[in-house]
């Protein structure tokens, strides 16, 4: 059982959101991480080829609805 199926992320890895699509075939998941990187070695090795992923970084400054947003925007 990897750390992900136990609930258990490593330092700097925190789920923020998981959107999973109605017929179960897709979903959008929103990670705060350290880098891209850190995310992408962590996600590939715990799931393995279950999933295929894509990666991005969020423009926050554009987004709408983000946890913490407002907190985001007055440190800018």
């Amino acid at each position: 059982m990897t750390m992900l199926e136990q609930g258990r992320l490593p330092q700097g890895l925190k789920a923020l959101m998981y959107l999973p699509g109605t017929d179960g075939r897709k979903a959008d998941c929103v990670w705060e991480a350290p880098s891209l990187e850190t995310l992408r070695n962590f996600l590939d090795r715990a799931i393995g080829t279950a999933a295929t992923n894509d990666y991005f970084q969020i423009n926050t400054g554009a987004a709408i609805g983000l946890a913490g947003q407002g907190e985001l925007r007055k440190a800018a």
